[in-house]
């Protein structure tokens, strides 16, 4: 879902073909192949093909480079063109499209699975991964927060309803489909979504 995106200038973001994104796509790869142990900067400058010192001029350590990733395989690869409109006039049907692309497009890439489980697991050591990682999460709480609140106010679910928890299950999913998603379609995660958001947004009709 379309978030807000704090970590990366619009200069600093990468432009389709350019150099900065042929850097990430290639940083990808390399983690998907082999893990965090098997980027390292002077290898992956020659795979690009440009300099040691052009390579640290867009990244200046392996840190910046790795947090660039988490915005690019998500962004880029995941989440572009998926969006939660803030005016919408159903918004637990719009989550539930959203949460359904999501998770489509992590069972078409096991790739970005592979990456963003070695990015969780680098995190635990590396503060800055940790903080964009923490960024995103609190960003993709903020928009589904918002959207479940909504739908509570104009009565599509019941007043009752506890959208700080059925956000949290949702985020779980959401992780859980990033790292290792069900290849069912749809997921029985995504049935017990249904059915915990679909027959209470009815009761308001």
């Amino acid at each position: 879902m379309a978030v807000e995106r704090r970590s990366e200038s619009p200069g600093q973001r990468p432009q389709p073909g350019g150099r900065r994104e042929t850097i990430l796509r290639c940083a990808l790869a390399v983690v998907a192949e082999n893990g965090i142990g098997g980027l390292r900067m002077r290898d992956l400058a020659q795979r690009v093909g440009v300099s040691h010192p052009s390579l640290h001029h867009h990244f200046a350590t392996k840190g910046d480079l790795l947090a660039a990733v988490v915005d690019y395989a998500l962004d880029h690869e995941i989440l572009t063109g998926i969006e939660l409109d803030p005016a919408s006039a159903d918004p637990v049907g719009d989550l539930v499209r959203v949460l359904e692309v999501t998770h489509e497009r992590f069972a078409s890439r096991p790739d970005i699975g592979v990456v963003l489980g070695e990015l969780i697991r680098q995190s635990r050591t590396d503060p800055l991964l940790a903080a964009r990682l923490g960024d995103r999460h609190a960003a993709w709480r903020s928009v589904t927060e918002v959207a479940l609140q909504r739908a509570v106010h104009m009565g599509r679910l019941p007043s009752g309803f506890d959208v700080e928890a059925v956000t949290d299950l949702l985020l779980a999913a959401i992780t859980g489909w990033s790292t290792w998603p069900s290849q069912d379609t749809p997921p029985p995660s995504m049935r017990a979504i249904r059915a915990l958001l679909t027959p209470a947004s009815s009761t308001g009709h």
